[in-house]
């Protein structure tokens, strides 16, 4: 196999973990929650394992600068590196944390110590994997290589949150509940070991051996590139904002009265949708266009939501709620594949790790990572399900204006930018 196709590879399986070990809490946190928290009020004690879903993802920004700064200075190499030592660490030990009948509020407070660490790293690694690969591959392939990361990132979900299905799909909450995150310990280390042979980017190399930055990459990015970092917030909250309505808010909030499936499995459909159709369509951006896409998606998000939401409701039937998630899974793959690949090539090389990681996880982790819960707080404010619907209209209008606003964004010119080129083709 060739070094780079190995490089690609251990690259993607590093994407697969990362996910994996975020899901096995994330989509079971309402499951969960008990065990960590204790309330008098069951919905309460739901809201708070939501809550705990947030700070992973509210932290990505935090964890974006940190591992941004080393991927942009040390190598893209170095910093999948260390997200993966730590995140692997972090999901171990959220597996022998002691419940909450056993040790009271310290059970929540370790859970969260954890999952500080893992946002942190889920900040740093997706970022590090989308730049790691995108410059191990040809412009032309762009967003098919960006959809990629994107589908193993939810194959990586879709395992996590299976393997917990199939241990506590019962409702039983005994000790098996902990075997998902004890197994992370058996895969990460293997993926440690297998680090040893991958290799750097070609682009990283050439350009920070030319770059004329005197300054920190990501103060440069800041000072430079501020029009680049708004688009990267708005265009980037699309995807992962569409994906957990369909996985976490839809299955688990949107109750009809004969509602009787189980939320994982719901979730687990969206995310298989979610895996095939994220490099599908990342290919027909590559062929057609990523900006035309992303627009087309901004007015189907602009048009549609609010009347899908009021016919859900009406009808009170699970198997619109169903055609709910589809229809949030396919504006997800929409955008997952074309926008990072859009966005990349409105940064340098060095400072691209930097200036992608705060863009996207702004967007992904404040917006993306808050949809669920804004959208629960709405209901609650307006005691309507159909508000949901306008907050997804919001999103969409400040989707659009952002691609219209980055078509006006002129990179700073640089002997790194016109040494890329020449790499990538």
């Amino acid at each position: 196999m060739k070094a780079w196709n190995k490089s690609v590879l251990i690259s993607l399986l590093c994407t697969l973990f990362h996910y994996y070990a975020f899901a096995v809490y994330a989509f079971s946190a309402v499951i969960l929650s008990p065990i960590f928290f204790h309330t008098e009020n069951f919905q309460l004690t739901r809201i708070l394992g939501l809550a705990t879903f947030a700070i992973t993802l509210l932290l990505k920004p935090v964890g974006s600068i940190i591992f941004g700064h080393i991927g942009d200075t040390y190598g893209r190499k170095l910093s999948l590196s260390c997200t993966l030592g730590a995140i692997t660490l972090a999901t171990t030990c959220i597996g022998v944390i002691p419940p909450y009948d056993y040790i009271g509020s310290a059970s929540g407070v370790l859970l969260i110590f954890c999952l500080v660490i893992q946002g942190l790293c889920m900040g740093g690694q997706y970022t590090s994997a989308i730049v790691f690969v995108q410059e191990h591959t040809s412009e032309k392939h762009a967003a098919f290589a960006c959809g990629l990361i994107g589908s193993v990132g939810v194959l990586g979900t879709l395992f996590g949150t299976s393997i917990s299905f199939l241990f506590y799909h019962r409702g039983s909450l005994g000790w098996e509940w902990r075997v998902p995150f004890l197994g992370s310990a058996i895969m990460g280390l293997s993926l440690v070991y297998a680090m040893r042979y991958i290799q750097e980017t070609p682009i990283f190399i050439e350009g920070k051996n030319i770059s004329r930055h005197q300054t920190l990459p990501f103060q440069d990015i800041v000072k430079n590139y501020k029009k680049a970092l708004c688009a990267a917030i708005f265009i980037s909250s699309i995807p992962v904002s569409m994906f957990y309505l369909a996985t976490v808010y839809l299955p688990n909030f949107f109750e009809s009265d004969n509602w009787i499936s189980n939320p994982l499995a719901l979730s687990c459909l969206a995310q298989i949708l979610c895996m095939f159709l994220i490099p599908f369509l990342g290919y027909f951006a590559d062929k057609f266009g990523k900006e035309a896409l992303l627009k087309t998606t901004s007015f189907l998000l602009i048009l549609t939501p609010v009347f899908m939401f009021y016919a859900t409701k009406t009808l009170n039937s699970e198997a619109l709620v169903i055609i709910g998630i589809i229809f949030f899974c396919i504006l997800s793959s929409l955008y997952a594949g074309p926008a990072p690949a859009y966005l990349s090539q409105k940064f340098p090389a060095i400072g691209r790790c930097s200036g992608m990681g705060l863009g996207i996880s702004l967007g992904e982790g404040v917006i993306g990572g808050l949809s669920p819960l804004v959208c629960i707080i709405l209901e609650q404010v307006f005691h309507s399900k159909a508000v949901t619907g306008y907050y997804v209209m919001v999103l969409g209008v400040l989707s659009f204006l952002a691609i219209l606003f980055s078509n006006k964004i002129t990179s700073v010119p640089s002997k790194t930018d016109m040494t890329e080129q020449e790499i990538c083709t």
